[in-house]
């Protein structure tokens, strides 16, 4: 198996929106700020739109969301992203959570917003980064692939895969971009192609050409999913650091 993806339906004015989320698993570090680190998590992934109708069409849009992750003093900050309103795509404002951790332990807390004043809501730390936070799936190689191609960029280095059997629900090919610049951060895709490489897989690629869908019983375009960690600077280190400092007696686990 190469990924495992969760299909959603969502009726909306008429239509049904079939959303395929892929989810992968984390980890992290980078920039020093007081010794407050942050990475962003960016992920592209297309929302196909079955549209009802006499002659059913299929159309889709690309849906972006950026995961912002803190570390500091073996604690590990989440800032989701806003709940978006599934009929414009617009985010709501103020509807960001903010999920707290101490690395390695199994129960972290949800808050609100990073002022809220509450002891937040309790609860285990991998269930809910599998089903908020885009973990679970790692970025190894697939065992059904066939190495296409390799190209060197400067202090980057891409490898093409071809997939030589896959369902609808697989890619058609698989493009990992991997960098010496990043090899200092925690965060990673995949350990094992890490080492292999001795660089950092920093982005991962996948395509979908345009194929008929048994499920769906229809053409579904051509389209495609990213998954990206970049380093990024801290605006409000001292109001997150205060974060950490106020919860910090209750994460001890």
């Amino acid at each position: 198996m190469l990924i495992n993806t969760t299909i959603t339906t969502i009726k909306a004015q008429g239509a049904a929106l079939i959303v395929v989320i892929i989810i992968f698993s984390s980890c992290g570090s980078i920039r020093n700020y007081n010794g407050l680190k942050k990475i962003n998590l960016i992920v592209n992934y297309p929302i196909v739109i079955m549209n009802d109708g006499v002659h059913d069409t299929v159309s889709f849009f690309n849906l972006k969301d950026t995961v912002w992750i803190f570390y500091y003093d073996s604690k590990v900050l989440y800032r989701l992203s806003e709940t978006r309103n599934p009929e414009t795509d617009k985010k709501i404002v103020g509807t960001e959570k903010w999920f707290i951790y101490r690395e390695k332990a199994k129960h972290g807390f949800l808050f609100n917003s990073i002022s809220d004043s509450s002891r937040g809501l309790k609860l285990i730390v991998d269930s809910f980064l599998i089903s908020r936070a885009y973990a679970s799936t790692n970025f190894d190689f697939p065992s059904d692939s066939l190495f296409v191609k390799a190209q060197n960029k400067e202090e980057k280095f891409v490898e093409k895969y071809y997939i030589k059997e896959h369902t609808e629900n697989y890619p058609d090919s698989i493009y990992y971009y991997f960098t010496n610049e990043l090899k200092n951060i925690d965060y990673t895709f995949s350990r094992k192609l890490d080492s292999l490489k001795n660089m950092k897989l920093y982005k991962v690629r996948l395509l979908y050409n345009k194929s008929f869908s048994h499920s769906y019983k229809a053409m579904i375009p051509k389209r495609e999913f990213l998954f990206e960690i970049r380093e990024d600077i801290i605006v409000n280190s001292k109001e997150i650091i205060n974060f950490f400092e106020r919860v910090k007696s209750q994460i001890k686990e």
